[in-house]
This record gives C-alpha cells, sequence and structure tokens, in this order.
C-alpha cells in the first residue's frame, strides 16, 4: 500500500473520528441540556397552575359567591366552570394542546378524584402519601414509562381543602344535586377542612425536548463538519505536494538501486522543504558514499580474509600451547559430555589411569573404564556421582575415592567435577583427580605424630597418678608381712591391694586404648563414655594446674556412630588448648580458672545432633586469626609447645564423622568451641 493511501486512510479515519466523537458530545450535552430545559418548563408550568388554582379558590369564588348572595341566590347550582380550580386547568390543557402545545402532560392528581383524568398514578400516590406524612413538598424525577423518558415534577397543592370546600367535598347528601348529577356520590366525599385536595404533576418528554435541541444544533453541526472535510481536503492536497510526492520518488529511487546496485551514486531533485529536504539530501550522500564504499568493499575483504587467516593460525598456536600446558600439568584432567563419553584429557590423566595414549580414553565412557565401583553398567547413570555434575547442575567434589587403570589395580583419589556451562545450559562436565596414596600416609605421620605428642603431654599426669596406686601397693605389701608374722591376718590388706592395682590397669587401659590407632572401625558408640574417658586421661592434669573443671551431660544417652579413638583425640586437643589458655591467663590458682564441658542431643538443621561445647575463661583468641587456627601447622602456643596440627586434625575426624566444628572466641574473656555429630537414628 502506497504511503499517499495511507495518509488519505489515516486523515478520513481521523476526521471520521472528529465527527463522531463531536456528535457524541453534543448529544450528551444536548440530552443534559435537555432534562434542564425539561425541569425549568415543568417550573413554570406548576407555576402557573398554582396561580389558576389560588386565583379561583381565593378571589374569583368567593367573589362570585358573594355576588350571588347579594343576588339573593344563597345556594347557587353547581357549575364546574367557575368552581372547580382543577375543571379550569383541566380545560386550559386542553385548548393549549388544541393549539399545539403536546410537548407536556398537567393534571390536579388525587386519589379518588371525581374526573378520571386527575386520577393518580402509581408515582403521584406515593408522593400524595409522602405529603400527608409531612415529609416532603415535592419530588422531581426522571422515569421510564411505556419505553420512554418523561422529566416527572410534583408538588403540593397550596390550597387545602376550606369550610367553604366542604359543601361539595363534605357528607354526599349535602352536596348540590348538580354535582351528584355530573359526578354521582362516591368520589371525593367526606373531607375534612385542612386537607390536602390534590397534587400538582407535570410530565415532560425527555426525548421531545432533546429532539428539539438536536434540530437547533444540527445545522451547526453540518457546518463543522464541512469546514473539517474541506481542511482535510486542503491538508491532502498540501501534504501530497509536500511530502507523499517527494518520498514516492524517494522510494522509487532506492527501489531502483536495490535492483540494481550500479545505480548507486545516482541522486533525486525533489522541490521540498524542512524535514523532507533533509531527507533527500540525506539520501543522496547515502548514495553517493554507498558507491564509494563498495568501489573498496574488495580491497577490504581481502584485508579481512588475510587478517582472518592469521587469526585462524594464532588460534591453532593458542590451541597447541593449551595442550601443552594441560599435559604439562600434575593433576590429572578429563572432559565428558552429556552421555559421560571422553571427548578430552591431558597426559597426566593417561599415565596415572596407565593407558598408552589420549585415543584409548577419547570416545569411551569413563564410568565404564575407570568409575565401574560404584555401580553395574547398567546403573551408570544413577549411580555414578561424578554425572551428578551434570544432572544437578553444580560442583561436586569427593575425597578418596577408587579408580580403576587399565592394568585392573586401583588407584586412590581425591577429585573434582565441575560442569561446563554454555549460555546457562549444561553441555558436560570437566573432572580433575589426583593421586592421593602418598598424601595419605603423610597425613596419617602427622595424625600419628599429634597423638603421640598428647600421649606425651599426658605421660607426666599418667605417670604421676599410676606412681600413687604403686607406692599404696609397696606399703600395703610391707604391712602385710608385718601382721602376718604377727598374728597371720591380713585380708583387707589384700582387697587394698587389689583395689590399687585395679586402679593401675584402668589407667594403663585407658591409656593403650587411645594410643592404638584404628581408623577403620566405625561403631555404635555411647558420646557420655567418650567424653567421660577422655576427661579422665587428663583429669590429675587438670587438678594439678589448679583448673575449676566443670562437666555437665545429658542424663539421657547419646549415641552415634563413629571412632571412638578418632573422638577421644578430638576432644583431648579441645581440653589440652583450653587447658593451656587457662594456664596462661591464670599461672596460680584462680576462681575463674574454669573449664566447663557439656554434653546435650540437640535438634540442627531438622536433625537430631551430639552437641559437645568445650567453654574455658582463657585468654582467647584475636578475631584477625581465628580464621586460621585450624589450618595445618599454625598454632598461637610458643616453638615446641605445639605442632599445631590439633585443631587441623580435630576438624578433619567431625567432618569425616558428617559433624561440624565451630569456633567463638573473646580476647581476653573466652573461648568456645562447639562441636555437633550426626545422632544415631533408634
Amino acid at each position: 500500500m502506497k504511503i499517499s493511501t495511507k495518509i488519505l486512510i489515516v486523515s478520513g479515519v481521523t476526521t471520521l473520528l472528529a465527527i463522531s466523537s463531536s456528535f457524541f458530545i453534543i448529544s450528551s450535552h444536548t440530552r443534559e441540556h435537555a432534562a434542564a430545559d425539561a425541569e425549568k418548563m415543568a417550573h413554570l408550568i406548576l407555576a402557573q397552575k398554582q396561580a389558576v388554582i389560588k386565583y379561583i379558590a381565593d378571589d374569583l369564588r368567593p367573589d362570585l359567591f358573594a355576588t350571588l348572595k347579594k343576588a339573593g341566590v344563597d345556594k347557587p347550582e353547581f357549575d364546574p366552570i367557575w368552581m372547580s380550580a382543577s375543571y379550569v386547568n383541566r380545560k386550559m390543557t386542553e385548548y393549549l394542546r388544541d393549539q399545539g402545545y403536546r410537548d407536556y402532560y398537567y393534571k390536579n392528581a388525587a386519589i379518588e378524584s371525581r374526573h378520571p383524568d386527575n386520577e393518580a398514578d402509581s408515582y403521584e400516590r406515593e408522593f400524595i402519601k409522602s405529603v400527608e406524612q409531612e415529609s416532603t413538598a415535592e419530588k422531581k424525577m426522571i422515569v421510564e414509562i411505556d419505553g420512554e423518558s418523561y422529566f416527572f415534577h410534583l408538588r403540593k397543592n397550596d390550597s387545602l381543602f376550606s369550610r367553604q370546600c366542604m359543601q361539595c367535598h363534605g357528607e354526599p347528601e349535602n352536596a348540590p344535586a348538580r354535582l351528584i348529577e355530573l359526578y354521582g356520590d362516591k368520589r371525593s366525599f367526606h373531607k375534612k377542612p385542612g386537607a390536602l385536595a390534590s397534587v400538582l404533576s407535570v410530565k415532560i418528554p425527555v426525548e421531545l425536548a432533546q429532539s428539539k435541541a438536536m434540530n437547533d444544533l444540527l445545522p451547526s453541526f453540518f457546518l463543522f463538519a464541512s469546514i473539517l472535510v474541506v481542511a482535510l481536503a486542503v491538508n491532502w492536497i498540501y501534504v501530497k505536494k509536500t511530502v507523499v510526492t517527494p518520498i514516492e520518488i524517494l522510494t522509487a529511487k532506492a527501489l531502483k538501486i536495490s535492483e540494481d546496485e550500479s545505480h548507486l551514486g545516482e541522486t533525486v531533485d525533489v522541490e521540498a522543504s524542512g524535514e523532507v529536504a533533509i531527507l533527500s539530501d540525506a539520501f543522496n550522500f547515502m548514495s553517493l558514499s554507498l558507491k564509494v564504499e563498495r568501489d573498496n568493499l574488495d580491497d577490504r575483504i581481502r584485508e579481512k580474509t588475510a587478517d582472518l587467516m592469521t587469526a585462524n593460525e594464532q588460534l591453532k598456536e593458542n590451541e597447541e600451547t593449551v595442550r601443552l600446558l594441560m599435559n604439562a600439568k600434575a593433576e590429572a584432567i578429563y572432559s565428558i559430555d552429556l552421555d559421560g563419553n571422553c571427548i578430552f584429557c591431558n597426559q597426566s590423566c593417561v599415565e596415572l589411569l596407565g593407558y598408552q595414549s589420549q585415543t584409548d580414553l577419547l570416545g569411551e565412557n569413563i564410568h565404564a573404564l575407570i568409575h565401574s565401583g560404584e555401580g553395574a553398567a547398567a546403573e551408570k547413570s544413577a549411580s555414578c556421582s561424578i554425572l551428578e555434575a551434570i544432572s544437578h547442575k553444580k560442583k561436586i567434589s569427593r575425597g578418596d575415592d577408587i579408580f580403576r587403570r587399565a592394568d585392573g589395580d586401583y588407584l586412590q583419589v581425591d577429585w573434582w567435577a565441575h560442569p561446563i556451562l554454555k549460555k546457562d545450559e549444561v553441555i558436560g562436565a570437566v573432572v580433575t583427580f589426583i593421586d592421593v596414596a602418598d598424601l595419605r600416609k603423610q597425613q596419617m605421620k602427622e595424625v600419628r605424630a599429634n597423638q603421640l605428642a598428647s600421649l606425651g603431654e599426658m605421660a607426666a599426669g599418667v605417670a604421676h597418678e599410676i606412681n600413687n596406686p604403686i607406692n599404696g601397693i609397696i606399703n600395703y605389701t610391707k604391712m602385710l608381712e608385718i601382721h602376718v608374722a604377727r598374728d597371720g591376718q591380713g585380708d583387707d590388706l589384700l582387697k587394698r591391694i587389689n583395689k590399687e592395682g585395679m586402679r593401675i590397669a584402668d589407667i594403663v587401659r585407658k591409656l593403650l586404648t587411645h594410643a592404638h590407632y584404628d581408623t577403620s572401625k566405625v561403631e555404635p558408640l555411647k558420646m557420655q563414655d567418650v567424653v567421660q574417658d577422655s576427661v579422665d586421661l587428663l583429669n590429675k592434669q587438670i587438678e594439678k594446674e589448679g583448673i575449676l573443671l566443670d562437666l555437665e551431660m545429658t542424663e539421657d544417652e547419646v549415641r552415634i556412630n563413629g571412632n571412638k579413638q578418632q573422638l577421644e583425640q578430638v576432644l583431648i586437643n579441645l581440653i589440652s588448648n583450653a587447658k593451656h589458655a587457662l594456664a596462661n591467663r591464670y599461672p596460680d590458682a584462680n576462681v575463674d580458672k574454669i573449664l566447663r564441658i557439656s554434653l546435650t542431643e540437640e535438634v540442627s538443621d531438622e536433625r537430631k545432633v551430639a552437641r559437645i561445647i568445650v567453654w574455658d575463661q582463657g585468654c582467647g583468641i584475636d578475631e584477625k586469626i581465628i580464621s586460621k587456627v585450624t589450618n595445618p601447622f599454625f598454632t598461637t602456643k610458643a616453638a615446641g609447645v605445639g605442632t599445631g596440627l590439633g585443631l587441623s586434625i580435630s576438624q578433619d575426624i567431625v567432618c569425616k564423622h558428617g559433624g561440624t566444628l565451630h569456633i567463638e572466641s573473646e580476647v581476653g574473656a573466652y573461648t568456645k568451641v562447639v562441636v555437633e555429630l550426626p545422632a544415631a537414628s533408634v
């Protein structure tokens, strides 16, 4: 569709909308105006009719009665022409309607009126009742009657029944014979002086008033519409000349250039001003510029091609560099696609897994080759934890896992799997792993060294503790020799010797239990026993250093699954650290030299845990280093006092038991270590 047609359609539609909107606004305004005119007209009619009623009741009728009485007529014959105000108003309305004034309806409405034309309808009856209840004197409303809208104006008749009115509206037997003859003796009798005679009612058709107003406004509206159409035509001629024609010329030239680029450089000459002239100049400049660009395009294509070839060579060199770097890394690295097939592996991966070359792994399902220990081949997608990096779209790692080598032997590894993301979609995973067999051996040596250090620390206390019962045994033995030699009695001394011997055996048992380090043994444990045995091993040292021990354990059994020696080592490390901190702050005995140890069963993160808290009022830990105290070989103790492995090994043991170790401290105030271990399900 041409732009000229579009502009013409838009202009025409806009004009029609303007005319329609104007007609709608005029119509709405006319209706409101007609309703207001109807209200004014009704008010005027009611005022006129009330004036007639008042004139007849207050002036005409009294004067005529007085004149007739002077003439000797005491009881004149009933004549509605001058005696009935409603009759006079009805006749005046009929005369006006005969003369063409049919745009309103009037009546003196009453209940049980003598003339049918004055009988009140439902609206008028409701209004009469409200007037009689003195709740209103006037009412205006618009009502629908037989599908036509009327402005309804009701007003109370100011002229009430007087004593003079009782001659015609009192009792039927006192009424004039002519009145009975005309209207009968049933309606509008038995009235009382002061009662409401009637209400004045006017109905004006709203549509009739609106139609008259519209007839008055239509010539002006048609004149406005005509002017608008003429303005549209003039505007169209101007736009056609100054905008449409130049644009059509520009369009034709643009199509010509698009069909045949040999026309590039051709220009247009249009008579225009303003924005169209600017558009024309811009088109000419663009055509000339495109011609120049086209002429230089081949040279630039050759330049770009050379650049792309250089970049491609550089990319190949970079790929080779990356390959060499990946192969030079000590860590083994391989990548898999969504199906778990190997798409890359470095030389370290090939060597650690015992294959000859990378081609032995590329394209193969890695799980089937090296990780089938997690489940049968049919279960690989569900069971292989490495594939969870793809399915769960998250980083996953595992320590002390087993990979199978090409020769069927097994390799102990730590591995880390990271999903490969492309536009937030997983396309595979990268796995890095290292041989940890030698590392684990070294860690075991460090753990053992830490255990031996704790054993050495306990040695003095244990030796002192064993020395006391041994001395007792020696003394009791000498006393026994004397008693046996004197009177043959020695049963009580034998019992005491047995008791002291049992003490030595218990101390040695606990010491040997702690020294025997079996990391593979996991068994159900009662945590009260673990805590108590750990405290017993260090109790003499605690007493010797004047530390006040506050041990509080829940009476309910707290059970976990774990390694007793490892957990005792954790508690001994924590108690030893607390003991050193208290000794540094309080070299001598002090009421604040307190060590509190508690054991409870709590709910943490929606699971039951055994919570052990070791709390001391020692020197505390600086907040600047508190995050480092669990690092291997980090220590705040003097040289030769600590190895820096205690908290590191303790945290590692707690983590391997599925628990957490958290430290809170304030310098010069306290240190609180909280250990939480998963409770065993009952």
